[in-house]
Formats: C-alpha cells, structure tokens, sequence
C-alpha cells in the first residue's frame, strides 16, 4: 500500500490522469487501466486476509475500502504538492492505521 502512495505522489499527473481526470477522451483509456490495477490490488488484500477471520463480505468490501483511503490521502497531498519524502512519517502512519484497522475487524468478528 505503501508503494501505491508513493506512486501517487512521485507521478501525480500520472495518478491524477489514471483515478482523477474528467476529461471523456482521456477517462475513457484511464478506465481501461484503472480495472486491471484495482483488480490486482484487491486479489492481493485478499489474499492476504486468507484464513484471518474476515467474512466473505468484508473480504469483498475491505480492498475498495482501503483503496478509497489512500486515494483520499494522494489526492489531499498531490493538491498541496509535497513530495512523498516530505509526507513519508504521515504515509506511514496512514497505511498502519489502515493495516490495524483491517486486523482489529478480523479480531472483532
């Protein structure tokens, strides 16, 4: 997760193209690639909550979820246009309040 902040802020006309853009000529390829990288990444969350103790519902619900988190934090930060060594402690801090929160549901249920 880390890794897609750090995208997100090192490449933010990039991010911005691939998640922001509202533009129809440039959405329409943004979507083409926008599918293929969410699918990845929510495979990946679940395959890592595999045998955690979620339910199906929240192994369906808990990738968009986080995915939508960091979004919100790129986005916050690409306005103010920081670079990701200047955000690293605060990045870090999200994604292990994110990583805790997920553990913390699984430990709940």
């Amino acid at each position: 997760m880390l890794e897609f902040v750090r995208f997100g802020l090192e490449h933010p006309h990039h991010y911005e193209i691939m998640f922001m853009t509202r533009d129809e000529e440039l959405l329409a390829y943004a979507r083409t690639e926008q599918g293929p990288c969410l699918e990845l990444f929510s495979t990946i969350v679940r395959q890592s909550m595999a045998g955690s103790g979620h339910s199906e519902q929240e192994r369906h619900h808990i990738p968009l979820s986080l995915f939508l988190a960091m979004h919100g934090f790129i986005s916050f930060y690409i306005q103010d246009q920081v670079t990701y060594e200047e955000i690293k402690p605060a990045a870090l801090a999200h994604i292990r309040f994110l990583y805790r929160r997920v553990l913390d549901a699984a430990q709940s249920a």
